[in-house]
């Protein structure tokens, strides 16, 4: 457990989760498509804003869809991404107002686009360029802090 917690150092008992997820996966062309539909069943962490401890207590599920695709535009252009649209709930606890919230760090929509440039003139060289979306995430059990969705460039520059 993190230093902020009154429990910090503390080793949370191990839990099982459950994963169920289905798919479907293509190439069209020079193109690899990604589809899946998923559900997981886990624990819930959360803060106890009282004691400020940071506990497991009842369980989440987290219902999602995921596309990814992968391919060449031409010899030198190579583009990725994907996205994730995800339904959170915590489903039990025995914590008093938390059933129904959405679980802390999961936003609900994820993306990414990234693109490679092999430059023909200099044989070895090649140009990246990428970009991710992360939305809204909740900070605290009850539902009431956030910290805003975030969009962001990534180059090896």
């Amino acid at each position: 457990v993190a230093s902020q917690y009154a429990n910090a150092g503390t080793v949370l008992e191990p839990y099982l989760s459950t994963q169920y997820e289905i798919g479907a996966k293509a190439t069209l062309g020079r193109v690899d498509l990604n589809l899946a539909l998923f559900r997981i069943d886990k624990a819930n962490a959360f803060i106890d804003p009282v004691t400020n401890v940071y506990s497991t207590d009842g369980t989440e599920v987290h219902d999602g869809l995921e596309f990814s695709f992968l391919g060449k535009v031409t010899d030198e252009l190579t583009l990725g991404g994907g996205m994730t649209l995800l339904t959170t709930e915590i489903t039990k606890s025995s914590t008093a107002g938390l059933t129904g919230k959405t679980p802390l760090g999961v936003p609900n929509y994820l993306a990414n686009l990234f693109g490679e440039y092999a430059v023909p003139a200099v044989p070895g060289l090649t140009l990246m360029l990428g970009g991710s979306y992360t939305g809204e995430e909740w900070v605290n059990s009850a539902n009431t802090v956030s910290i805003p969705a975030v969009l962001k460039t990534t180059s090896p520059f």
